[in-house]
């Protein structure tokens, strides 16, 4: 009976030093922001959300296999992409899912060894949107069209179907035109509804590597900076 309240201060103790040894190696990767991604841009433009690296102070090597990103507004961007560069300087570029809870799983995961320098970690995405060329002979066809319209007019030949080809004319030449300024287009342009206007603000919100451990920030995260577009 002595024995047993010793044997339970000692379970006590190895959980302590056990949870407090997890503790010390999450917290022996360091993750820094390299370049800031806040920016004012355009519909439809090219940009880089930002750039971070992940160090190893480990004393074994270990592997990045995902990285989880916070997107406060996916509809923004039409496509994004992270290309991770291993401390071994192995690269390869994925897909970044266009979530605002967005988790990126590597094919091959990352190195992080010891005594090599840091991986890198690059985001490029497409802004949403962008103007249309508005195509000139669509126009001119109208105003082709409205002439023909009126030599029938004055011959008496006018006729029904000649009043419906030249609604459709007009109505095609105002769809062209209205996509040189999409705010005026009547069908919009770039193929869907987002214009590619507004704001986003990316954050990492958790690495996992392997052996296994799992950093998840919760605040304050990593913070990648805020892209705004507008017109």
């Amino acid at each position: 009976m002595e024995n047993r309240p010793k044997a339970l201060l000692g379970l006590v103790v190895g959980l302590a030093i056990a949870l407090l040894t997890g503790i010390a190696q999450a917290q022996q990767l360091t993750v820094a922001v390299t370049n800031s991604g806040t920016q004012t841009t355009s519909p439809g433009s090219s940009v880089s959300p930002g750039e971070f690296s992940i160090a190893n102070s480990y004393s074994t090597n270990v592997t990045v296999t995902q990285v989880q990103l916070s997107i406060s507004n996916p509809s923004l961007f039409s496509s994004m992409t992270m290309t991770a560069t291993g401390s071994d300087t192995s690269s390869q570029t994925i897909n970044v899912p266009l979530q605002t809870s967005s988790t990126i799983t590597f094919a091959s995961p990352v190195p992080l060894n010891v005594n090599q320098p840091a991986a890198t970690f690059y985001l490029s995405a497409k802004i949403a949107g962008g103007t249309a060329t508005a195509t000139p002979t669509t126009a001119a066809n109208a105003g082709g069209v409205d002439f023909a319209i009126g030599m029938l007019w004055m011959d008496g030949r006018l006729r029904r179907r000649h009043l419906v080809m030249l609604m459709l004319a007009l109505v095609l030449a105002a769809a062209e035109v209205g996509c040189g300024n999409c705010g005026n287009s009547l069908f919009g342009c770039g193929g869907g509804s987002n214009t590619g206007t507004g704001s986003s603000d990316q954050q990492i919100t958790g690495i996992a590597t392997n052996p296994d451990t799992t950093l998840s920030y919760t605040s304050p995260a990593p913070d990648l900076g805020t892209i705004t577009s507008q017109n």
